[in-house]
This record gives structure tokens, sequence and C-alpha cells, in this order.
């Protein structure tokens, strides 16, 4: 299990995502995941989410996504 190295809270994928549940034009309803992070166009295609702490909000990193293929 990972925790954050400034407040020790357990870090778990899911807590940097919420759940939406949406209906389509069809009528079905369906659940998306959203991150919940900034997301920054770097350029072109290409962009960088910041990953903070669920518990105390400080920055934990960045990763770089391709935003043509990114559902963000």
């Amino acid at each position: 299990m990972s925790k954050c190295p400034y407040c020790k809270v357990d870090l778990h994928i899911k807590d940097f995502f919420e759940m939406r549940e949406y209906e389509t034009k069809r009528g079905k309803i369906k659940t998306r995941e959203f991150f919940k992070g900034d997301s920054y166009t770097i350029g072109g295609s290409h962009g960088v989410n910041m990953w903070p702490c669920p518990g105390c909000d400080t920055i934990l990193g960045f990763s770089e996504y391709d935003s043509d293929r990114a559902m963000h």
C-alpha cells in the first residue's frame, strides 16, 4: 500500500478519479471516470496530468498522455 510522503494518508488509484453517471442518446445509463487533478495541453496532441494528494493537495507527480487517445 502506498502512502503520501507528506501527510502519510493511504493512496489508492480510485482516489484520483471521480465516477460520473450519464445518459446516452438511446437512454442507457453509463458510468465514466474523470481525472480529479489538473490536465494541461503542452502542444500538438500531447498533455500532462498533475497528480495531487487527495489528503493534503500536495503535488505528487506528473504524467504525460496523448490527448487524441486519452479520455479526460
